[in-house]
């Protein structure tokens, strides 16, 4: 469930990049490919602004597993 919380400029461009991308290949990015995609060189950055969107109810994340993130909704 979302929660309505206001995301930060960075947070929306990580979640319409993966949004774009398991439409176009059927099976979400990783973290590298987000950064890639967004400008982002670390991937602690992508992975802070992931728990938070997953915080906020805008996906769902195993960590454990690559590519193990879920677009909520």
């Amino acid at each position: 469930m979302v929660s309505g919380e206001v995301l930060s400029e960075r947070q929306q461009l990580i979640l319409s990049t993966i949004t774009e991308y398991v439409q176009e290949n059927g099976y979400p990015p990783t973290i590298r490919e987000i950064g890639e995609q967004c400008g982002i060189t670390s991937t602690s950055v992508v992975s802070y602004n992931l728990d938070a969107l997953r915080r906020k109810g805008y996906l769902e994340r195993d960590a454990l597993v690559s590519r193990g993130i879920k677009v909520s909704g």
